[in-house]
């Protein structure tokens, strides 16, 4: 298929630097796909991972249907399929009110430029959507430290491991203390500046800093919640450390 670019400016992870015809090559792909034979089957896209302006896929789609009516002008009558990416944002919390908005705009895209009933095959890409949401990582605490008035963790998980969707996929962490060896409810314990580091050498392995957590002891566990999507699939043993390999426990909801 021909892939053609498109961006969402405000997507997590950034795309069309890499990938994706600009529309002034759109004519000379097509006369080189008829040159070469090719069987040319339809237009792909992806607007950027974590995306979430409705406006961008307006104008994807838009985009789209020039290429299928440049390819038609050019005797090209082998084009079927839209390929609209992925880059959905996660099925949690502001991520779903977010796919909400733009699936409506999508439907009405498509209504508009590829409505002919039984002409076209849609096909997308919602692999974060149905992953991100669907998992959690739980790291427990094996190294504390005061300085002053913070605190210093060091945990069994970090940059290299799963959270290396800081670095590469820009997340947002947002950690809770989840099992803790204090009776005291959580929501009554006081809360310190915190920096939670990963177990490697390194010190860039630094997961966040300046978190505020309550104050925690070497067996505690703390829970990342929303980490299903790049995540483990990128993690490396480096230095040894197992972080490709973590224990997996399924849950499911009663209420859900």
């Amino acid at each position: 298929d021909h892939r053609a670019r498109a961006d969402d400016p405000n997507a997590r992870c950034y795309l069309g630097n890499k990938y994706g015809a600009e529309t002034y090559e759109v004519e000379h792909l097509l006369r080189k796909t008829i040159e070469l034979g090719l069987n040319l089957v339809g237009v792909s896209f992806h607007v950027g991972s974590g995306a979430s302006d409705p406006e961008a896929f307006r104008m994807a789609i838009g985009l789209a249907r020039q290429v299928f009516n440049a390819a038609l002008a050019l005797g090209i009558t082998t084009m079927d399929l839209l390929d609209i990416g992925g880059g959905f944002s996660g099925g949690t919390g502001d991520g779903t009110e977010a796919l909400g908005k733009v699936a409506r705009v999508i439907r009405a895209s498509l209504d508009k430029h590829f409505g002919e009933e039984g002409r076209y095959r849609i096909i997308a890409e919602p692999g974060r959507y149905f992953s991100e949401g669907a998992c959690s990582l739980f790291t427990c605490v094996y190294g504390k430290r005061r300085r002053e008035e913070k605190m210093e963790y060091w945990l069994t998980d970090g940059l290299y491991g799963s959270m290396n969707c800081v670095i590469y996929d820009h997340a947002k962490l947002a950690p809770k203390p989840f099992f803790l060896k204090s009776s005291a409810p959580v929501e009554d314990l006081d809360l310190y500046s915190s920096t939670l580091f990963g177990p490697t050498c390194d010190g860039l392995d630094t997961v966040l800093k300046d978190v505020m957590m309550p104050r925690l002891d070497n067996g505690d566990w703390i829970i990342f919640p929303a980490m299903g999507a790049y995540t483990i699939s990128a993690a490396s043993n480096f230095n040894g450390i197992s972080a490709c390999d973590p224990q997996i426990f399924y849950v499911v909801s009663k209420t859900e």
